[in-house]
């Protein structure tokens, strides 16, 4: 029992009943039919940030539905405020103890065992809350129903919200506790740890804000960890490249002038696992075109000096810049910039390996339907068809494809994958007559019939 149960518990008879958070595809009912919010974007967006909690998705709705504008619901710190009032009220009068910094602590590690005596050690030399006191304050927080207690020994806090609100808080937002050990002594040990903390919070408040919070952090804790070696610097650039990505660029183009970049292409038939600086630079197409561009440019580097990694790179042009279903919102520019640099460099080089790489990728663009599949929240799948919106922006990127696959034909170079390029295509829609290629006296009447 917990909470209230442990004073009915002593007067009545009683049993506990869990009510269990909504699912999404329940949530997603809800807007539909109390606020007629059909808007896969919204509708998303809402199920995202309410973790199944009905009362959360009904303030985000009506917000959603009184400014008709997805930004509205960006950043959902003011939600999350009135929400959790009374909560965040009763933690601050409870200082005794330091119940709220032992709070965002436990949303921290999500779980901790208050007889793990080196786990409680290892919080009292960094955060500076004693054994006495964390337990303390875990009764207090258990009592008020924050967190879940099993068995007086292993604490948690089980709603996520409410967990990434609370690190928000302390760490970020009001900075009870300061963020740097979690860079600087907690890292990389307890890598998986923070990643799952802070993506939430990123995801739910202002980016730019909790950006500039911790950058005094991240560039201090940089340096020490260039000077610990690639062991340990690789993994902090994995969490923080968002961060610092100017600095990121200018790590990875270093490694890969000096040519000494163990395992570049880390048996990746077998193992199918991305370098991870390959993984890194795929991350950039979240960012402003100028750093996708560089990115980009850092593959084809990346591919010049470590030939044997072209499997890896086709991979992640066909995967990681493919068109999604929000695509057409920005004018299809990754794929645009993806195609062009594609274009140019293929021209310009002579290197097999960039046709290769346009072919592949151009293959994977040249689709008009599409299925994309994601990992959702909660142990689920995300699966999606959605069909591109033909605009001039499409049209400018297969006009590009399509003339570089006529150069190529004219010059009788690569003449072996245009063949199949273009067979692959005309089968695709059903365009048989193309299959002349294949019959007639020469492969170029063919094409030009």
């Amino acid at each position: 029992s917990r909470g209230l149960g442990d004073v009915y518990k002593r007067q009545a008879s009683f049993q506990e009943c869990n009510i269990e958070k909504l699912k999404d595809a329940e949530i997603t009912s809800i807007l539909k039919e109390e606020f007629d919010i059909h808007n896969h974007h919204y509708l998303d967006r809402i199920c995202q940030i309410s973790d199944g909690n009905p009362r959360i998705a009904v303030m985000a709705a009506k917000i959603a539905k009184e400014t008709d504008a997805i930004g509205s619901i960006s950043d959902v710190s003011q939600i999350y405020d009135k929400y959790f009032q009374s909560i965040k009220d009763d933690l601050e009068k409870l200082d005794e103890y330091q119940v709220i910094e032992t709070a965002g602590v436990i949303s921290y590690f999500r779980t901790i065992d208050l007889s793990d005596y080196k786990q409680l050690d290892l919080i009292d030399r960094i955060f500076g809350i004693s054994k006495i006191n964390f337990k303390e304050s875990c009764k207090s927080l258990h009592e008020m129903e924050v967190i879940d207690m099993y068995e007086t020994e292993v604490v948690k806090i089980s709603d996520q919200v409410l967990a990434t609100y609370l690190f928000y808080l302390v760490f970020l937002k009001e900075q009870k506790l300061k963020f740097s050990p979690l860079v600087n002594e907690l890292f990389p040990n307890y890598k998986r740890r923070l990643i799952d903390a802070i993506n939430p919070a990123l995801s739910a408040f202002d980016q730019k804000y909790i950006t500039n919070r911790i950058k005094p952090d991240i560039d201090a804790a940089w340096n020490q960890k260039l000077e610990e070696g690639d062991g340990t610097i690789i993994p902090f650039i994995d969490v923080f490249w968002f961060i610092k990505p100017t600095d990121t660029l200018l790590f990875i183009q270093d490694k890969i002038n000096e040519g000494t970049i163990t395992n570049a292409n880390v048996n990746y038939k077998s193992e199918f696992e991305l370098h991870p600086y390959i993984s890194i630079l795929s991350s950039f197409i979240h960012l402003s075109d100028d750093y996708t561009t560089m990115a980009i440019d850092l593959y084809f580097e990346y591919l010049e000096k470590f030939p044997e990694s072209l499997p890896m790179i086709q991979d992640v042009f066909s995967t990681d810049f493919i068109f999604d279903s929000n695509s057409y919102l920005y004018g299809y520019t990754i794929q645009k910039i993806v195609v062009d640099k594609l274009v140019s460099i293929s021209k310009s080089n002579k290197n097999t390996d960039y046709c290769k790489l346009f072919f592949s990728t151009a293959r994977s663009f040249s689709e008009t339907n599409y299925s994309i599949t994601s990992a959702g929240r909660g142990r689920t799948v995300t699966w999606r068809e959605f069909s591109l919106l033909a605009n001039e922006e499409l049209f400018s990127i297969r006009k590009s494809i399509f003339n570089y696959v006529k150069d190529l034909f004219e010059e009788e170079q690569s003449n072996e994958q245009v063949i199949k390029y273009l067979f692959e295509f005309s089968i695709q829609y059903g365009r048989y007559e193309t299959c002349l290629l294949y019959t007639s006296p020469s492969p170029r009447d063919g094409l030009l019939s």
